[in-house]
């Protein structure tokens, strides 16, 4: 791996001021050096204070009038400084006007600070209504203790670590001890080594702070040495220090130090303890161990995609999964000629898939085309779509691989929840899953299951109601179609489709001649969305058997990607099976109606007599709460109790009460409108010679029209004041 080498900057004095700066052409704001200091005994002087650079391109800065807020620091400079007004707010707060008669757009701001904290001290610029551009800047590390420790970078590492640079700087001048036979102390943790390398390990320096040689300590290390117990966990440099006095801070540069794992190593970051004379113990991060392998990561965000689309355009938002990485942890652990594999779940095809531009230091070729088809060497996609395929790629000698995915997918309509993709194949020691996305059945339908006894034609159902599980589920200009498995919708019911939530707008709905509800969707909703669907009811086929029957919710409003859709462009390679979405228990048919008696056999007699509210049926007895009564010479019964009797579901009597009318589902539809004189039994009137009445909340009717709307014979025991229906 190319080492990144620190370069020990020590800035000289400096002699600055407040004066505008046009000779140097520069891009944005910065700070000009970002020393580090002793906290509470550092205060910067304009000789030697960071500057806070401001620049503006094509803006003018004269007479602008902002401010400087500080983190870690307090500001100690003057009311005015140069020809810049300066007026201190707080004890970390400066408001700054620059000068109105001077045309410039850069301005150096000397820091006059005091550091009162460790770590980084920042700068932060509040433009109040200036063009001076906000931003926070990092001018000091400051620290306690005599020194402050610091690596150019960390890395990860499987066996042994070559160290980035290390530097131990002064926090005051003349902090570290001067004379012979000083040491630096590097302590490693328990199951790592220091191990012995060729180079020049230790350099000072610090515009002559320091001076003198390294010491030779140990033959098994030419120029530095194990402690004194032959601990290889402890290294101990020994240097010279002859320089005197100085007022300039100073800094030991240690470089080309080497850690080795050992079977005792724990996996995850290491830290080395830095001690020594006048040195201030800490410890600082040097790498991370980890094992040899590859990374697999995904996209940190959250994408939900909707099942059963199918989109013509490449490239479309809608069906793109979340980017997936897979990189090397150590360099030559993802054995690149092997085929590495990203393969997916049934129900997910993949549309499309390309190599993201955040690719790094590989040799990839992108040809994994939209009809399955690719070049063998470095990136295909099967012919069924559901494995992509990474082989024979090169990789920049000395570097870590990273591919970066992009991936487009077709998914089937039933498919619900996480995509998950599996990582493997050959080129990496073990499969690993990660989640792409989320996808989601377009809609979901809620109902109470309708009980239907065999023997009817036509049977009311419940409401219901289709649901959105995301706004925009539903296309606009397209069909919601809706039907119950093996039966049809039935166009004599008085079907009503409405929105109850949501703000999804429906245009024209209807039971087409295949018994199937079509919806039109006039626009997409923007808040996921419910419909209501009420007052509908099923004609039953007589070769329906018992069992359970679901809703099924199809239509181009969001299932396009089936088989035998002419809308899929390659309807062999993207298309699925599924072509409906099911919602089981829907409709239940049970048991032959009771009146009907088993394969068309015996009738079932019920009895009603004058004002008693108990009714037999066979030989059970039931309570009504009304009871038959005599008007003008005719019998009255009451028509939903007679109905019940004789096995219709209370289900399939329906009153209209805007109408005020009672619809019977049976053999035949019967509608009995209150005051009407007449009944219409299948579409046909059926003319009454007294109208239909109310009473007791009950609708009533004569005897012999209530045998003719059922199509069953009657008999009546004047004796008894009792009629038979059977």
């Amino acid at each position: 791996m190319l080492k990144r080498k620190l370069a020990a900057l020590l800035a000289g004095a400096m002699v600055l001021t407040s004066l505008p700066m046009v000779s140097f052409a520069r891009t944005d704001n910065n700070i000009t050096y970002v020393p580090t200091v002793k906290k509470d005994d550092t205060e910067f002087k304009l000789a030697d204070a960071p500057r806070l650079i401001i620049i503006e391109k094509d803006v003018d800065l004269e007479g602008a009038v902002f401010r400087l807020s500080f983190d870690g620091a307090e500001w100690k400079g003057g009311e005015v400084a140069g020809n810049a007004v300066y007026t201190k707010r707080s004890k970390t707060i400066v408001e700054i006007k620059l000068p109105s008669d001077q045309d410039y757009d850069q301005f150096e701001i000397p820091l006059l600070t005091k550091v009162t904290a460790e770590g980084e001290v920042k700068v932060t610029i509040n433009p109040l209504n200036s063009k001076v551009s906000a931003g926070t800047y990092v001018f000091a590390n400051g620290g306690s203790g005599s020194t402050k420790a610091s690596i150019a970078d960390t890395a990860d590492f499987p066996d042994e670590l070559n160290l980035e640079t290390i530097i131990i700087d002064e926090l005051k001048a003349m902090s570290m001890p001067r004379g012979t036979g000083k040491k630096v102390k590097l302590t490693a943790p328990k199951g790592f080594e220091w191990a012995a390398t060729s180079g020049s390990y230790v350099t000072l320096s610090g515009a002559g702070a320091f001076d003198g040689e390294i010491t030779e300590t140990d033959e098994d290390f030419p120029t530095y040495g194990r402690n004194s117990d032959k601990d290889y966990e402890v290294l101990e440099i020994i240097y010279d220090n002859t320089a005197g006095t100085t007022s300039t801070i100073g800094s030991l540069v240690l470089e080309d130090l080497k850690l080795v794992a050992t079977e005792d190593a724990d996996l995850g970051d290491v830290y080395v303890e830095i001690s020594g004379d006048d040195i201030t113990t800490e410890k600082i991060k040097v790498g991370t161990y980890v094992e040899y392998g590859v990374k697999i990561k995904v996209e940190d965000k959250e994408r939900e995609l909707i099942s059963g689309r199918y989109y013509a355009a490449d490239e479309n938002d809608d069906y793109k999964l979340l980017k997936l990485t897979i990189e090397e942890g150590v360099v030559d652990s993802w054995w690149t000629q092997r085929n590495t594999t990203i393969k997916f779940p049934k129900g997910i095809k993949v549309r499309e898939a390309k190599i993201h531009e955040d690719t790094d230091n590989v040799s990839l070729v992108d040809n994994a085309e939209a009809d399955g088809t690719g070049d063998d060497a470095t990136f295909k996609l099967n012919k069924d779509r559901d494995t992509i395929t990474l082989s024979n790629f090169t990789v920049n000698v000395g570097e870590k691989a990273k591919v970066v995915l992009q991936i487009w997918v077709s998914i089937e309509a039933d498919f619900d929840g996480d995509i998950t993709a599996v990582v493997g194949g050959p080129a990496l020691p073990e499969e690993t899953e990660v989640v792409l996305g989320k996808a989601l059945k377009a809609v979901n339908a809620t109902f109470k299951s309708t009980d239907l006894q065999i023997g009817y034609k036509e049977v009311a159902i419940g409401d219901f109601e289709i649901t959105e599980s995301k706004a925009g589920a539903l296309q606009k200009g397209k069909q919601l179609i809706i039907k119950p498995e093996d039966m049809k919708f039935s166009d004599d019911f008085k079907v009503k489709v409405e929105v109850t939530s949501g703000d999804l707008q429906i245009g024209d709905y209807d039971i087409n001649k295949d018994g199937e509800l079509e919806i039109d969707i006039k626009r997409e909703s923007k808040e996921a969305s419910t419909i209501k669907i009420s007052g509908a009811g099923v004609y039953v086929d007589r070769t329906v058997a018992e069992g359970s029957y679901a809703l099924e919710v199809f239509g181009d409003a969001f299932l396009q990607n089936a088989e035998d859709d002419a809308r899929a462009i390659d309807e062999a390679v993207e298309g699925f099976k599924t072509d409906v979405l099911e919602f089981k228990d829907f409709i239940k048919v049970i048991t032959p109606a009771p009146h009907k008696g088993e394969q068309g056999g015996a009738a079932v007699t019920a009895s009603f007599t004058v004002g008693s509210a108990e009714y037999t049926v066979g030989d059970q007895v039931a309570t009504a709460d009304a009871a038959p009564y005599i008007q003008d010479g005719r019998t009255m019964v009451p028509v939903k109790y007679v109905a019940y009797a004789l096995g219709i579901d209370p289900q399939q009597v329906q009153w209209d009460q805007a109408s005020k009318t009672v619809t019977i589902y049976g053999d035949k539809v019967v509608n009995i409108t209150i005051g009407s004189k007449s009944i219409v039994v299948g579409g046909t009137p059926v003319p009454m010679d007294t109208a239909a009445v109310v009473k007791d909340g009950r609708t009533f009717v004569p005897i012999a029209f209530a045998a003719r709307a059922l199509g069953v014979p009657y008999k009546f025991d004047d004796a008894t004041k009792t009629v038979t229906f059977n």
